[in-house]
């Protein structure tokens, strides 16, 4: 599939677009970073016949009554030759090289006024499907006030989902600091999910060996 070169824009933007309804919350796929570490575009690595992002993007667009959007910055044109879109909308992010806390932001004010909640996954994270990230979102559903997020290794991180009352602490991130800190901070209203799957992430190409042994 072909998509249309990227503009020469100095803000963030919407590149397609696959919304025929808005519902409460949106599930944002985090795929903009540079893979330094990786040597290549990480979201290019194969993994069981096809690319990880495809394979992250096609467990989350099983997922029913959320707005599934990826997140593109770096290596965008080769990634969007590469990458089947049509379950979900595309979002580019110009400012990815000053790190995961100004994409974060930027999404978050590019879709505060769309949704109640917003959940962020990661594109380096292959084993994440419908089955882990289904009952976090049911329970967010129930009560679109609360803080989900996921638990493994004695930590926390995302799979996340951020209700809008922390949106503006979302907005305020900057440089590379994720929203980690966020979390922590509203740590006595969390709502945990053991998952275990969450803290296999892809950062060097070993880490794609060892999966596949």
């Amino acid at each position: 599939m072909h998509f249309p070169r990227l503009p020469n824009v100095i803000k963030f933007f919407l590149i397609k677009i696959n919304v025929a309804e808005v519902n409460k919350l949106s599930l944002v796929i985090l795929a903009a970073g540079e893979s330094k570490r990786f040597g290549k575009a990480k979201q290019l690595a194969e993994i069981d016949d096809s690319f990880m992002l495809q394979r992250v993007i096609d467990q989350c667009s099983e997922i029913e009554g959320v707005d599934a959007y990826v997140v593109l910055g770096a290596r965008s044109e080769q990634i969007q030759h590469k990458i089947n879109f049509e379950n979900v909308s595309v979002l580019y992010s110009p400012n990815w090289s000053e790190g995961i806390g100004a994409t974060l932001a930027s999404v978050t004010t590019e879709l505060s006024e769309l949704y109640e909640g917003l959940m962020f996954v990661a594109g380096d994270q292959p084993l994440l499907g419908a089955a882990q990230l289904k009952p976090m979102i049911t329970s967010w559903l129930e009560n679109t006030n609360s803080i989900c997020c996921a638990q493994y290794d004695n930590t926390i991180g995302i799979p996340a989902i951020f209700p809008k009352k922390l949106f503006a602490g979302l907005m305020t991130l900057r440089g590379d600091s994720g929203a980690k800190g966020i979390l922590l901070n509203a740590a006595s209203e969390l709502q945990t999910f053991f998952m275990p799957e969450a803290k296999i992430d892809i950062d060097y190409p070993d880490d794609l060996k060892k999966l596949r042994v």
